[in-house]
């Protein structure tokens, strides 16, 4: 049985071709109906969808996934967002950075202790300063080398016979003498902007500064005010020049000048001969005191015995004052009766002298005139024993 097929016949101009439903002739042809028509095919068949268990199983393990992914990108979230906290903690101050500069300028770039929000790092990056900590810088110049183990165990190192330049560090005074210096400066941060920002290591710029101090004013002293008779005065003036130096350059410090300390000394190697002038000084300066003190003692004996006589010649002068003023009082008021009769006078005088040199006398002795016109004196030689107004015992009265 012969399958029915489509066949195309083309004859060329003036021919005929032969389609599926017919025939067509060219130009000049006829056309025929259709000759034997195909029934139309069937439609393509649905596709049956068959829906197993894994494939429920996979649908609902992939809707939980997005659940829980979902909620870990808001997780994520919530961290990143909470992770911009920080705390400033006391004796701290804290600036934000935001890609790199300042957020704020004056008082309100500084975060005080507690706690704050930033964006978190790569956006925001915050910067905690210690503000009211104490901080400490060691002079490197001016002592002469020293381990940490020897100087943390009080010891010394080994003295050569002479200073050695490429080790030993040393100062020069005022007198062209050698010597060492060195300090402790204690400082606090007095600007944390311009100590954190404004330079690269602020406490090595606070070092040089303590370093320029020790040879500045090692210069203006001789050796001997600067190591032992004004070594306070040495003291101020290298910590006053280091806080000049920190506030010129502006280095956001302040110098805590009563916790610092500076030290001076003369080399070790002329240590004895120094010691022996200190010696002579102090016995010198122990003879003067002395001297002192033994004429300040006679000084005083002698201001006091001064001070009595001349309160005593004060007294007598005022006496003699007052005596004379008296007998001069008592003239100008007997004057009058001298001249009205001078012989009564004198006589009235001497009759009055005599009661007084007589008042309360046991002896009297009375020398007459004699004719010849002296005295006699005759003198009574054991004299009778004054009788006893009381008799003894056993006598008669």
């Amino acid at each position: 049985m012969s399958q029915p097929h489509d066949h195309d016949h083309d004859h060329g101009p003036g021919g005929h071709s032969h389609g599926p439903e017919g025939h067509t002739h060219g130009p000049g042809g006829h056309d025929h109906g259709p000759a034997n028509p195909r029934p139309a095919p069937p439609p393509d068949p649905q596709p049956v969808i068959v829906e197993d268990a894994g494939s429920r199983a996979l649908e609902e393990a992939l809707s939980s996934s997005f659940v829980l992914v979902k909620a870990l990108m808001v997780a994520l979230l919530i961290v990143f967002v909470c992770s911009g906290m920080f705390i400033v903690d006391q004796n701290q101050v804290a600036v934000k950075l935001r890609f790199g500069k300042l957020v704020a300028t004056g008082d309100g770039q500084l975060y005080l202790p507690g706690w704050h929000w930033a964006w978190p790092y790569p956006i925001d990056e915050v910067v905690k300063i210690p503000r009211h900590l104490q901080h400490s810088v060691r002079s490197t110049v001016g002592w002469y080398a020293v381990t940490r183990e020897q100087e943390l165990a009080g010891k010394e190192p080994d003295m050569t016979g002479s200073l050695n330049p490429a080790s030993d560090g040393y100062a020069i005074s005022g007198d062209g003498n050698i010597m060492h210096a060195r300090a402790v400066v204690r400082y606090r941060i007095s600007d944390p902007v311009n100590y954190a920002f404004n330079f690269t290591v602020t406490s090595n710029l606070v070092e040089n500064a303590v370093n320029n101090a020790i040879h500045a004013v090692a210069a203006r002293f001789n050796v001997d005010g600067a190591t032992r008779t004004n070594v306070a005065a040495f003291r101020n003036d290298v910590l006053r020049r280091t806080s000049d130096l920190v506030s010129r350059h502006a280095l956001g410090v302040e110098v805590d000048e009563a916790n610092s300390t500076v030290e001076t000394k003369v080399p070790r190697q002329v240590g004895d001969a120094f010691r022996e002038v200190s010696i002579a000084e102090a016995a010198r300066s122990t003879a003067i005191n002395e001297a002192k003190g033994k004429a300040n003692n006679l000084v005083a004996t002698a201001s006091g015995e001064a001070a009595d006589i001349l309160s005593k010649a004060n007294g007598n002068a005022s006496k003699l004052r007052a005596s004379a003023l008296a007998d001069a009082e008592s003239f100008t008021k007997q004057f009058p009766a001298y001249r009205a009769n001078p012989t009564l006078f004198r006589e009235r005088l001497f009759t009055e002298a005599i009661g007084r040199i007589l008042t309360n006398k046991a002896d009297l002795f009375l020398l007459p005139e004699s004719a010849s016109g002296r005295p006699e004196i005759r003198l009574l030689l054991n004299p009778e024993p004054p009788k006893s107004s009381t008799n003894a015992p056993g006598q008669p009265h």
